[in-house]
């Protein structure tokens, strides 16, 4: 993954502690990371996410909380009144499971793939499966 790359992680609240540790661990890569803090949903500047979304390549939605209905939902529902985004996004948070009991937040983040470490995995995943994509498209195109 080159220094070009960039991505854009928008939490709120206590996984935005978690979104500033992954940008950290990334940055170390040599990835361009942003973080913004979305402390409220409702009422969003739509102008203010819009302009997120066209300047990357990939916006990740970091949340504690069922993905459908929550930050990644919003940020889907804006991206698509886009006309032509420049950006993929990436909702991470709990996928239509009812919760569990823990002895602490760590173990239920862990659970629902919401731990740091996950959330490392899930983004390169994507972003290698990007690359590769684009490189075969690429070489396709010069045949």
């Amino acid at each position: 993954i080159s220094h070009q790359t960039s991505l854009i992680l928008i939490s709120t609240g206590p996984m935005l502690n978690i979104a500033i540790k992954v940008a950290d661990n990334l940055s170390q890569q040599d990835m361009v990371v942003k973080v913004v803090n979305l402390h409220t949903l409702k009422p969003v500047n739509q102008d203010v996410i819009k302009k997120l979304f066209q300047e990357t390549k990939l916006v990740v939605s970091i949340e504690d909380h069922q993905r459908v209905g929550g930050l990644g939902g919003l940020l889907a529902e804006i991206a698509s009144e886009i006309h032509q985004p420049h950006a993929l996004l990436l909702r991470i948070g709990v996928d239509d499971r009812f919760g569990q009991s823990a002895r602490n937040v760590q173990q239920l983040y862990e659970t629902y793939g919401l731990d740091e470490n996950s959330i490392i995995k899930k983004i390169k995943l994507l972003l290698n499966t990007q690359l590769s994509a684009s490189y075969t498209t690429s070489n396709a195109q010069k045949i």
